[in-house]
């Protein structure tokens, strides 16, 4: 099983901790060479720096939105991506985890073309 570190040249900023901005996913995403990586099979664990506050579905649909759409849901895209808490603090584990929550609701929403005031 392969492991990327999404490392923190992806924040805003050198003393940012969190990782914000479509653009800025799209951009990971190029790097990452994601759209590579969707075309195999193989599960990749995905972390993030251990000083991560927040991790904002702007970037996270930036970064991993064209992946979701390529293996047609949610719940494909994690057993593909797992996302990784385990370099966290336990402290932050929880407020991440509510982000990826959020962010994975967001995906679903574009997969069915709703909106935010739709629900």
């Amino acid at each position: 099983m392969k492991t990327i570190n999404i490392d923190k040249s992806f924040r805003g900023g050198s003393k940012s901790t969190t990782f914000s901005g479509r653009k800025e996913g799209q951009e990971a995403r190029k790097r990452m060479q994601l759209d590579e990586l969707d075309n195999n099979n193989e599960p990749i664990v995905i972390t993030i720096p251990e000083d991560t506050t927040s991790f904002n579905p702007s970037f996270f649909l930036g970064l991993f939105y064209p992946s979701v759409e390529k293996l047609k849901s949610v719940d494909a895209f994690k057993k593909k991506y797992i996302l990784s808490l385990e370099n966290l603090p336990e402290e932050l584990k929880r407020y991440i985890q509510e982000d990826y929550d959020d962010c994975y609701n967001r995906c679903e929403n574009e997969l069915n073309n709703r909106t935010g005031i739709d629900l």
